[in-house]
């Protein structure tokens, strides 16, 4: 979710980590901020405000949250409810970090250690 910063997002942003909206536009000008990761944090805490004040069930708010970014609600539901994506294994034999697809596909081993044996 490659996305530039709104105006609103700072603002958003500044009374959640109390740091002054010209510091965090001069670094959201500069690329100093991870925009996916504060998109991240502002949409969890939406989603928990609109759940808090009973405004909207959460299927909802999931989907009102998805409308408002312009994401699908799978990521919404990614982000809110921080599911990983690809969870990461380790090959046994060497302790190398191994996706989870390769981990069932060659019984645990990474690539290598499964061409040695």
């Amino acid at each position: 979710m490659k996305k530039n910063l709104s105006a609103s997002d700072i603002q958003v942003l500044e009374g959640l980590v109390n740091i002054p909206e010209d510091i965090l536009l001069t670094l959201n000008n500069l690329g100093l901020i991870d925009t996916s990761s504060v998109l991240n944090i502002i949409i969890r805490n939406e989603y928990q405000t609109l759940i808090k004040d009973g405004s909207c069930l959460k299927k909802d708010a999931v989907i009102l949250l998805g409308k408002k970014y312009g994401i699908s609600k799978s990521s919404i539901e990614i982000i809110v409810y921080k599911k990983e994506m690809n969870k990461k294994k380790q090959c046994p034999s060497c302790n190398k970090e191994v996706s989870k697809y390769k981990y069932l596909k060659n019984d645990g081993l990474c690539d290598s250690c499964n061409l040695k044996k």
